[in-house]
């Protein structure tokens, strides 16, 4: 995590400032010189042209950058099903219909953009700057070949239902995400799934027994699944949430 050392920042800025402002004058004083036709037997500045400096990559830059968490999510809908004990039918809601309600539908990937670009203003705000979420949702919704209640763990049992889940729906994701070029470190996977989160129980409303639970899939929880020999790329992170 970033330590945030205000004393540390004072005197960097200042340091920053300085060091863009002789670049500057070394640059115009290179020119003055060509201009009055007087010869150096070195640059002032080496070789702008062909190969500038590049500040981003300066120690007291990246001093200064915020930490990027680099979000990829998903959609996953299930086998559509008629099971009395989960909410919906297992397919995303995309209707028109209750316009005045919360989270209203239609549930497509403009929903959950708005989802995502919430929560990178919520981390830039609560960071002071400090975290920048960049994140990516493939929009193509996935089509999960079981019905919602597979999924979901009953009573007494293990995550390894959930873990099921999160193996088939980033293992449909393969063919459109380039797994190759994320850094596991620095990232965070999310999967948006169809129906409802149980995780409240909201008197008056109803809540199916099989729904699926949110929940947060660390490295831990995924090894207790899988286990250390499990092939293809590791995550170290994840969400299931609806």
């Amino acid at each position: 995590m970033i330590q945030h050392n205000l004393a540390f920042k004072r005197i960097l800025i200042p340091v920053i400032l300085w060091g863009l402002i002789s670049a500057s004058f070394n640059i115009n004083a290179q020119n003055n010189f060509s201009n009055n036709g007087i010869k150096l037997n070195h640059p002032l500045n080496y070789n702008p042209a062909v190969k500038p400096f590049n500040y981003n990559k300066h120690f007291l830059f990246q001093a200064l950058a915020p930490e990027t968490l680099y979000v990829y999510a998903i959609m996953v809908q299930f086998k559509p099903d008629t099971e009395g004990q989960t909410t919906g039918n297992g397919q995303f809601d995309r209707s028109s219909d209750y316009q005045d309600s919360v989270d209203a539908p239609p549930h497509d990937s403009l929903y959950f953009i708005h989802k995502l670009e919430f929560l990178k203003n919520y981390y830039w705000k609560a960071s002071k700057g400090k975290l920048l979420i960049n994140y990516q949702l493939f929009g193509q919704v996935r089509n999960l070949a079981n019905e919602m209640k597979d999924y979901s763990p009953r009573r007494g049992e293990n995550l390894l239902r959930m873990g099921n889940l999160f193996y088939d729906a980033w293992r449909s994701a393969d063919s459109v995400i380039n797994f190759s070029g994320i850094d596991p470190s620095h990232s965070a996977f999310i999967i948006f799934h169809a129906g409802v989160g149980k995780d409240v129980n909201l008197e008056g409303f109803f809540q199916g027994e099989l729904d699926l639970p949110s929940i947060y899939m660390g490295l831990n929880t995924l090894k207790s699944i899988y286990g250390d020999t499990t092939q293809g790329f590791h995550t170290t992170k994840g969400v299931i949430i609806p």
